[in-house]
């Protein structure tokens, strides 16, 4: 910038951070950022060689940024700070807030759910899909964004809601109830909770088909 050189990679910088403004939004997440982080990252480097180049004359500026860098990796770690591997883990900085390593009775729960899934015949409606990706089994929208398009007027539940009507899935797995309201209600009518399980800091209702 002093020199009044600007490279494609300080203009694609600053217009992915103008961009990342949107993250405010429903429905978004950290992966909003990861255009201005990569572009972050090249610039660092580049700034990184720059400094080894002029290490001699100005050694305290490339210690400094090693220093930085030690620490980014501290606070970046997933875990206690004593266990050395984890500095090695690239789980994000967000991984120690959104989620922790299961204890034992939460795995076990997990794949006593799994399990079920696995065995279930025919279609399963999963609202957290990993649980259905698990087993091979196709997944049937994404919740959040029938929500959004329900709510923009773009999308009928009648499908979904006829599909729970005749209690085509053999199982509905709810965790945060994101699904349109329509589709909930008729989780709630034609589908009574069979079952829940705590797994790493979140509750899986199971419900199972049942009498209207």
């Amino acid at each position: 910038m002093r020199a009044r050189s600007v490279g494609p990679f300080e203009v694609y910088w600053l217009l992915s951070l103008g961009l990342a403004v949107s993250v405010g939004k429903w429905g978004a997440g950290e992966s909003y950022f990861l255009a201005p982080i990569a572009a972050s990252v090249v610039l660092a480097g580049e700034a990184v060689a720059a400094l080894h180049r002029d290490a001699e004359r100005r050694p305290g500026l490339l210690a400094l940024a090693g220093g930085l860098l030690l620490l980014q990796g501290l606070l970046f770690a997933h875990g206690p700070l004593y266990k050395l591997g984890a500095l090695f883990v690239d789980r994000g900085a967000q991984a120690s807030v959104l989620s922790r390593y299961p204890g034992e009775a939460e795995v076990r729960s997990a794949a006593e759910l799994v399990d079920l899934l696995k065995r279930a015949e025919g279609p399963v409606l999963v609202e957290d899909p990993s649980y259905g990706l698990a087993v091979g089994k196709e997944v049937v929208g994404n919740a959040t964004h029938l929500r959004n398009l329900h709510q923009a007027g773009v999308w009928s539940p009648e499908g979904l809601v006829q599909a729970l009507r005749e209690r085509r899935f053999s199982w509905v797995v709810l965790n945060a109830e994101l699904y349109p309201e329509p589709v909930l209600a008729a989780i709630g009518r034609y589908y009574y909770l069979y079952e829940e399980y705590e797994i790493n800091g979140t509750r899986q209702r199971l419900f199972a088909p049942g009498e209207e």
